[in-house]
């Protein structure tokens, strides 16, 4: 299905996860030399993850409100978790997530090849989740696709549990989208006929 281009058909159904940031397990993660993991600092550091990430989300970096973990090894990144504040959305669905304040939505994570079942997302995630919680965020979102359990294990190793759920299709410009649990619609601030489905997520 993703042969077709974005425009002509997406299909993805989603379980919608929630992180909660007070109670976060502990990981003692090894030190390993010429590892370093932090937030992507400039606009220069944003274009380096070209190689992993597409490039709307390297566009949409501004390092405060859409920002990026990344591990580097030896000054080259191989590996992003993207974290989203306020808003997020996915324009190839049609649908967008309005935050709430203390929310944060984590997504388009990736791992070069040769580094993936290394605990380098491991690493990003344990990261990205402390940074935020000494921020005074509450909770983290984030959406895994329906089977993926590789990635639902990984979260629910940080406290990740199931509170909803979408089924987004967007074909030829149009998109609809099935909801449950604690997603919710914002109708009133719909955009207009072909706009995204503004979504918001309530506590599980």
């Amino acid at each position: 299905m993703h042969a077709l281009p974005a425009w002509v058909l997406r299909v993805r159904p989603f379980e919608v996860l929630e992180i909660p940031l007070a109670d976060l397990p502990a990981v003692c993660l090894p030190a390993v030399q010429g590892i370093e993991v932090r937030w992507v600092a400039s606009p220069i550091e944003a274009g380096e993850l070209r190689q992993l990430v597409a490039r709307r989300n390297i566009d949409r970096w501004d390092g405060n409100a859409s920002r990026a973990a990344a591990v580097w090894q030896d000054g080259a990144p191989i590996g992003v978790l993207h974290v989203a504040l306020d808003s997020f959305d996915e324009p190839e669905l049609g649908v967008a997530f309005r935050l709430a304040a203390g929310d944060a939505w984590l997504h388009s994570a990736v791992v070069a090849p040769p580094y993936r079942r290394q605990g380098v997302y491991r690493q990003l995630l344990a990261f990205a989740l402390e940074s935020l919680r000494r921020e005074g965020l509450h909770r983290a979102l984030l959406g895994v696709t329906v089977g993926n359990e590789t990635s639902r294990r990984a979260h629910a190793s940080q406290g990740g549990r199931h509170v909803g759920r979408v089924s987004a299709v967007r074909c030829l410009g149009l998109s609809a989208c099935l909801i449950g649990g604690a997603v919710r619609r914002v109708e009133a601030d719909r955009n207009g006929r072909g706009g995204p489905t503004l979504l918001t997520v309530g506590h599980g």
